[in-house]
């Protein structure tokens, strides 16, 4: 496993790392997106961890309308009071997010993407640290 990490991310910041090669440019990401962290494990499964304006609801209506139109089917989808997940597949890649409030940055969320080649095995929900851990 390779992890890029990065100093602690002030709340303001609006610069981060770019997504590790080989992200897929297909995956639809939310506005404002500011990714802290990235790792690629095995199988070509490369995740990243970010902070983004606004509630985890409106990520989650963001992937909700984006990932359609972008050729993903979005599937076990759940939301519970503090944070949601949800996987998506397409053609070519599929994924996982998972969203949660950002404590420490008020009016943002916490976002960790996993996508992987869409031959790989499923994701599982473990696969994907939470976002709100």
């Amino acid at each position: 496993m390779v992890v890029e990490p990065a100093a602690p991310l002030p709340c303001t910041a609006t610069e981060g790392l770019a997504l590790p090669a080989g992200w897929s440019p297909q995956v639809p990401l939310p506005p404002g997106m500011v990714v802290f962290r990235t790792e690629r494990r095995i199988e070509d499964q490369l995740i990243a961890y970010s902070r983004v304006p606004g509630d985890f609801h409106d990520v989650v209506q963001f992937f909700d309308r984006q990932l359609p139109p972008a050729g993903f089917k979005l599937r076990n989808a759940e939301v519970d009071p503090f944070d949601a997940e949800g996987d998506f597949l397409g053609t070519s890649v599929r994924g996982r997010f998972s969203v949660g409030l950002a404590a420490d940055c008020d009016g943002q969320a916490n976002l960790t993407m996993l996508v992987l080649p869409a031959t790989a095995p499923a994701p599982t929900a473990s696969a994907l640290p939470s976002a709100t851990s």
